[in-house]
């Protein structure tokens, strides 16, 4: 029963059904195995007839071991995993450099995990240089209050003057008549912070709310704002006053109708661009506007050195949609982003094969967030191509303007020699074998 299909694996296995197995969506696992009480009692009384409690507990970690897809589930369910075994992504030295810019050196650990050490959702920039696009966490620091769910995950900084646009259009249509909103000031020996909410309808409607958030560090309690009528949100635009002393933190927000006592969590993210898709035991997040496993940049930076190159992957300002590192010369130069009718499709995935296609309108870096490894060979349209070593630890290749098809496929030097060895060897043993068994002139030995 607990290896059975459960709902976090089910519904990644959904959301990335019309992408090739092994090829899908990469994901992050941040959650432990501690279940929420409720849902602890939950699973213990599902098997409380017909398990003894020793087994029941085990059930319960191996249940929790499925939803968070982990240690080694990904190879069971074909999803690939950002630290797991599979994915693309190998335990190599260089992935262990590279986790240094998820976690401090001198707290990682040595078996290249990050799911035990995150404590918080990385930087969208990390998310992007490693191809991730799902990511899994707990629900143990969220809040409920007065029976209202606040997802407090990723909260929002808007700096004085800032501003942030939220789209509701794929959610639910909820008929508001207040938000429930958990904010605080940046600092925590400032004065109130200050900002507004703009809220939208379909149907043209618009509603202007203000926000004031005490100083960080107050208890987490949500203010309530109400509406000026009842209306269903389509957008809501979250902006800091441009006078206020200090920053706002927004940390949760939900739709209130309080004509019925319902309610809808809002997702907040930096972005504004993560989705919950998933609310169980454990929560699942797209994010929807994440590049995926490959895309096109435009600019390089050339760079042998892992050291510097490191240095420069951990620069807040860098940015994997822009510019990538690569350890070649020379350095490309040309449009700041992805230009519009550009794209990567990931035609097929096979262990040792991947073929992409991809649209260009001016000269490009197609990288692919899986490890550079020797072995591994590239064509583009049919012809041997040179592959890249990118942003320290990823494969790439150059590409002119037009579509393309790239295909990577793994055929290592040292088997082809060890082959080619191999047959020689047999080869040799045939005529020794041959000329022994046939005699000084020519006949067949008895």
């Amino acid at each position: 029963a607990a290896t059975a299909l459960r709902n976090a694996p089910a519904v990644l296995l959904a959301a990335t059904a019309a992408e090739p197995a092994a090829g899908r969506g990469r994901f992050l696992s941040m959650s432990d195995i501690r279940f929420d009480p409720g849902d602890l009692a939950e699973l213990r009384r599902l098997q409380a007839d017909r398990l003894p409690a020793d087994a029941i507990e085990r059930f319960v970690r191996a249940a929790k071991w499925n939803e968070v897809i982990a240690p080694n589930l990904a190879l069971a369910w074909r999803l690939p995993a950002l630290d797991g075994y599979d994915g693309g992504v190998l335990p190599t030295a260089d992935y262990g450099r590279l986790q240094t810019l998820f976690v401090p050196a001198e707290s990682r650990l040595p078996d290249g995990r990050l799911r035990e050490q995150l404590r918080a959702i990385p930087a969208d920039r990390l998310l992007d240089l490693t191809g991730v696009r799902f990511v899994i966490t707990d629900k143990q620091h969220d809040l409920w209050y007065d029976d209202v769910y606040y997802d407090l995950e990723q909260p929002v900084l808007l700096r004085p003057g800032q501003a942030l646009t939220l789209d509701l259009s794929t959610y639910p249509p909820f008929p508001a008549t207040a938000l429930g909103v958990i904010a605080a000031a940046e600092a925590s020996d400032a004065a109130d912070a200050r900002g507004t909410i703009g809220v939208a309808s379909a149907d043209g409607r618009h509603a202007a709310l203000a926000l004031a958030a005490p100083a960080a560090g107050e208890p987490l309690r949500p203010r309530i704002l109400a509406l000026p009528a009842p209306l269903i949100p389509a957008t809501l635009t979250l902006a800091a006053a441009a006078d206020a002393p200090t920053g706002l933190i927004v940390r949760g927000l939900s739709l209130l109708d309080t004509r019925t006592a319902a309610h809808q969590s809002v997702t907040l993210s930096p972005r504004g661009d993560l989705r919950r898709i998933h609310s169980g035991d454990v929560k699942i997040y797209e994010r929807t506007a994440a590049p995926g496993r490959a895309w096109l940049v435009h600019n390089t930076i050339a760079e042998r050195d892992p050291a510097a190159t490191l240095a420069g992957l951990a620069d807040p300002r860098f940015d994997p949609r822009r510019v990538a590192y690569v350890a070649a010369d020379p350095a490309l130069t040309g449009p700041p982003a992805a230009l519009p009718g550009e794209a990567v499709r990931i035609v097929s995935y096979e262990a040792e094969r991947v073929h992409l296609e991809a649209d260009v309108r001016a000269a490009a870096l197609l990288v692919l967030a899986d490890s550079f490894y020797p072995g591994w060979q590239a064509t583009v349209d049919g012809a041997a191509a040179p592959i890249l070593r990118a942003n320290l630890m990823f494969r790439a290749v150059a590409l002119s303007p037009g579509r393309h098809q790239i295909v990577f496929s793994y055929e290592p030097q040292p088997w082809r020699w060890g082959a080619a060895l191999s047959l020689a060897t047999c080869l040799a043993a045939g005529a020794v074998l041959v000329a022994t068994l046939l005699g000084p002139a020519g006949r067949v030995r008895v």
